[in-house]
């Protein structure tokens, strides 16, 4: 699953290293209905055929149930992040605890954290959502690696953008894995385009755009692919 989410003044696409495929990641309140309805299924509970306020109801709690207990999740990973002497190794070790809701949670309190000018807070969120990130980053597919890279603020012109991809490793994933590397940059061009309307949407845009353009330059299609 693709997770577009803010981190480290970027966008970070997130993805289990052993995934085939990526697919856009519905809107938050969606994927509480899908996971409630998931669970429903395998459980046996409820009849697909319930209407009515009543399940309508039941239905509204177990999603707020489920939106709690993941904060709750989310928030214990970041307070052990921030207790922990070496953050880094402990991200380390919780990986798979590193998800979007995390992410949001954390980037969540860094904002509150900026807004009261708290500045000992904000560079210990910040410094956790660095040691975060980078664990993250280690278990993603070379083709996530390299876009997270080409998003980063240290990779913010076209000219660092043609350095980084015209490096003999980036070159070469860009082709690997039948040019995946364009499937996932199609599928968050489209995800940032149903975002509301605003500088910051425009900004990214452009920047996915760039990346574009000087990706299909440095490997361009070849008549008669499967991506043609």
């Amino acid at each position: 699953m693709l997770l577009t989410i803010a981190a480290q003044g970027s966008l970070f696409c997130c993805q289990s290293a052993t995934a085939q495929r990526a697919s856009p990641l519905p809107p938050r309140r969606q994927r509480h209905c899908a996971c409630h309805a998931a669970k429903k299924k395998k459980g046996g509970g409820g009849s697909s055929g319930d209407s009515g306020p009543a399940s309508e109801t039941h239905r509204l709690q177990d999603t707020i149930r489920d939106s709690r207990q993941q904060q709750l999740v989310a928030t214990d990973m970041l307070a052990k992040l921030l207790q922990a002497e070496d953050a880094q190794q402990v991200a380390s070790q919780f990986t798979d605890s590193l998800d979007e809701q995390f992410f949001w949670t954390t980037n969540t309190y860094l904002a509150m954290a900026k807004k009261e000018k708290n500045d000992d807070v904000v560079s210990r969120l910040e410094l956790v959502l660095k040691a975060a990130f980078e664990a993250k980053q280690a278990t993603l597919r070379p083709e996530i690696q390299l876009l997270n890279r080409l998003l980063s603020q240290e990779v913010d012109t076209e000219q660092q953008r043609q350095q980084l991809l015209n490096a003999p490793e980036a070159a070469a994933t860009l082709t690997m894995n039948d040019r995946y590397f364009f499937q996932l940059l199609g599928r968050m061009q489209r995800d940032v385009e149903r975002q509301p309307e605003g500088q910051q949407r425009a900004a990214l845009l452009s920047k996915l755009e760039s990346i574009k353009q000087i990706a299909e330059g440095v490997a361009p299609q070849q008549a008669g692919s499967p991506n043609a």
